[in-house]
């Protein structure tokens, strides 16, 4: 009995815990979303996280509107309404960028951030994450960049309404998350995304490359696949060298603007304004409260 006492506690601390993160966001979970995404380092039989739920609903230590999940004290968005306004922005989105298909190198396109976890209102952006073939990084970049100027969807400032950024592109031989970057935040982020396209199976691959997710979300299941390397590679002379002119042209042109980004041969990361720290602070606030 103490080791399933155990058991039932470490269930109502991660579920609260999963809620804790949810309210940084203001956002509350539908039941799904709460099983899916729970944190913690296991996983729970159907029939007893369910009890261990309404334990905790019924000693008022979570709420519950409209069969969406919350942390009490922390006045939620309504889900309704953002998951509507998501949708319509992924559906956009989708129809905007449907003719960068046609470019052979870029190997995936997917939606991430507020849009992608379905929390977006109004006022939000759309931020994408771009894999490309090897060696075909800084190709796919100018031409995204081009395509994106040429349909006004590229922002003029940070943030703004309506508008693409592309903040991230990797290229395919380059699909593991730095270790030293790896966190809670990230897990989310990659678990929560929504890939507009992919081919050669690039997406599942980058998710068996981040199986590491799972130390922070082992109920988030996905196809693991056991080749994760580049399964079409560049060898075009010209097209590389290309590549190398146009990687240091771009690099040359962003050294005068630089502050945070990442910017390396396989790897481009916009994160000026990054929120990540923030959000941590905040969820180890919210994690105290309920604790």
């Amino acid at each position: 009995m103490p080791r399933e006492r155990a058991k039932e506690r470490d269930c109502e601390a991660n579920i609260k815990k999963t809620l804790a993160y949810s309210a940084v966001f203001k956002y509350p979970l539908s039941y799904y979303q709460l099983t899916t995404y729970l944190m913690g380092k296991r996983e729970y039989a159907y029939f007893f996280f369910n009890k261990q739920l309404r334990r905790l609903l019924k000693n008022k230590h979570i709420g519950v509107e409209k069969e969406k999940f919350f942390m009490l004290g922390n006045k939620p968005v309504s889900w309704q309404t953002r998951y509507k306004i998501s949708k319509d922005i992924i559906t956009k989105t989708k129809e905007s960028l449907q003719a960068l298909e046609g470019v052979p190198w870029i190997k995936m396109i997917a939606i991430t951030g507020s849009v992608a976890a379905h929390n977006a209102d109004k006022d939000s952006d759309v931020d994408i994450f771009i894999i490309s073939q090897k060696n075909r990084l800084w190709i796919t970049r100018l031409l995204t960049f081009l395509y994106l100027k040429i349909l006004n969807l590229y922002p003029k400032t940070d943030g703004e309404i309506g508008k693409v950024c592309a903040n991230l592109y990797m290229d395919e031989d380059n699909l593991a998350w730095p270790r030293d970057k790896r966190s809670v935040y990230i897990a989310h982020d990659i678990a929560r995304m929504q890939p507009i396209f992919h081919r050669d199976n690039v997406y599942f691959r980058f998710m068996t490359a981040n199986k590491w997710i799972n130390d922070f979300l082992p109920n988030f299941k996905f196809e693991q696949i056991e080749k994760t390397k580049p399964w079409v590679k560049g060898h075009s002379f010209i097209v590389n060298f290309i590549e190398n002119i146009l990687m240091h042209l771009q690099l040359a042109y962003m050294k005068k603007h630089k502050t945070n980004e990442i910017t390396k041969k396989h790897l481009i990361h916009f994160n000026k304004n990054d929120n990540s720290a923030k959000i941590l602070n905040e969820f180890s606030d919210h994690l105290g409260k309920v604790s």
